[in-house]
């Protein structure tokens, strides 16, 4: 029992302790969504998995046999059911993906022979700009979850806050630039209010960000200290 403890408290550590890091990175640059515009055919479709394949098979078994399920729950049954198959039954299914993804390597590596040099630098490029975007959503969903302050809004994002209501049925392109044209023509004295209350806002997340971290470092610490008494418990048994 006890090296069950050991073993979820480490898992929870280095869970929270590499969660926790991502949120300390420096934010990333605007990634341009706009991914390559070379033209590309389309690659050939990865094949489906033994288990999806199965799990495609009874999904709509699954669904009348239990009304108002979810998906999630779905896909949990399907899971039951594929590990309760026996030994013939899951080999076929593999074998059927095995042949599938020999299929797929020989389509994909005939598709790559197929492309230009500037359309292979073109899905390299497109590959990394996917990934970032992928990290840049994770880093996101981290910080949100555990509550990351929000960044302060600049004097220009400020004022804009407070006129949004103004807009009424304005389209937002003909409202955005009626903002920035006022904002342009405001007197000094009347910005400065909005300069101000950005400074302030500098301040209070400059404040707030390093409570956060503190925080965070914190329960990293914490989890870390309860790993290394369970292994010192662990210890004394012996």
């Amino acid at each position: 029992m006890a090296l069950v403890h050991l073993s979820s408290s480490l898992r929870a550590v280095h869970s929270f302790t590499s969660k926790a890091s991502l949120c300390f990175l420096r934010p990333l640059t605007n990634l341009n969504r706009n991914l390559q515009k070379t033209d590309l055919p389309k690659p050939p479709k990865r094949p489906v998995s033994s288990f999806f394949e199965f799990m495609l098979n009874n999904r709509q078994d699954i669904i009348t046999n239990n009304p108002g399920i979810s998906t999630k729950d779905v896909v949990r049954r399907s899971a039951e059911m594929y590990k309760n198959l026996s030994d013939g039954d899951r080999k076929v299914l593999q074998d059927r993906a095995g042949e599938r993804m020999q299929q797929y390597k020989q389509q994909y590596k005939a598709f790559k022979n197929a492309l230009t040099p500037e359309q292979l630098t073109a899905m390299k490029e497109n590959r990394i700009k996917k990934r970032e975007i992928r990290t840049k959503r994770k880093k996101k969903e981290v910080e949100r979850k555990y509550g990351r302050p929000k960044r302060p809004m600049n004097a220009y994002a400020i004022f804009t806050r407070a006129y949004k209501v103004e807009r009424g049925n304005m389209p937002f392109v003909e409202f955005s630039k009626k903002l920035s044209s006022m904002w342009k023509n405001m007197p000094e004295d009347e910005k400065a209010i909005y300069i101000e209350e950005a400074r302030l806002e500098r301040e209070r997340y400059a404040e707030e960000i390093i409570d956060w971290e503190e925080l965070m470092l914190e329960r990293a610490l914490y989890l870390f200290s309860l790993a290394v008494n369970v292994t010192c418990d662990i210890s004394k048994l012996h």
